[in-house]
């Protein structure tokens, strides 16, 4: 059997997004830009399986805390009618960045069975910070119910779009 792996990322965001608005103020055809800012909170999950015919192996890691920074700016018109019907059309971007404070190995599967429990709080928690260098001789007297520390990491994120659309005035 030939081996395979599969590895998938999932997140989720809250994140609030203030922003300034410049308008022409014509009347008609009205063209407008935004800028902001991007702030939040997020959650990533990892999940990795290999299989090979002697071996499988899964693990769904979390990583939790920190917060979301960015910006975001978008460029549009609107066409204004007389009777309170406004379409629009816009080019916008956002790009981000998430900075986690922590990473879990939350399930960790061989063969199909659940090995989780087996691993010591350091081989499965990591708190990302200012991280200094172990040496050979620190890694191996490390205590294992202490979480190991690692260099900050970031996951950036952009994103870019057209919105287009109706709106009314009453």
């Amino acid at each position: 059997q030939p081996a395979t792996s599969s590895y998938a990322v999932s997140s989720s965001m809250l994140r609030i997004n203030p922003a300034l608005v410049l308008r022409s103020g014509r009347k008609g055809v009205d063209p407008y830009f935004k800028c902001g800012m991007i702030l939040g909170k997020a959650s990533v999950s990892l999940e990795d399986e290999s299989n090979s015919s002697d071996r499988s192996l899964y693990k769904r890691t979390e990583y939790s805390g920190g917060l979301i920074a960015g910006v975001s700016a978008s460029a549009g018109v609107e066409f204004k009618t007389k009777k309170g019907l406004i379409l629009y059309s816009e080019f916008n971007f956002a790009g981000m960045s998430y900075s986690p404070e922590r990473r879990e190995l939350a399930e960790y599967r061989e063969n199909g069975q659940d090995r989780t429990s087996d691993l010591t709080v350091r081989q499965k928690v990591v708190t990302y910070g200012r991280a200094t260098q172990e040496t050979y001789k620190e890694r191996m007297n490390a205590d294992p119910n202490k979480p190991r520390e690692e260099l900050k990491i970031t996951f950036p994120s952009g994103r870019v779009g057209i919105n287009a659309g109706v709106r009314f005035e009453f």
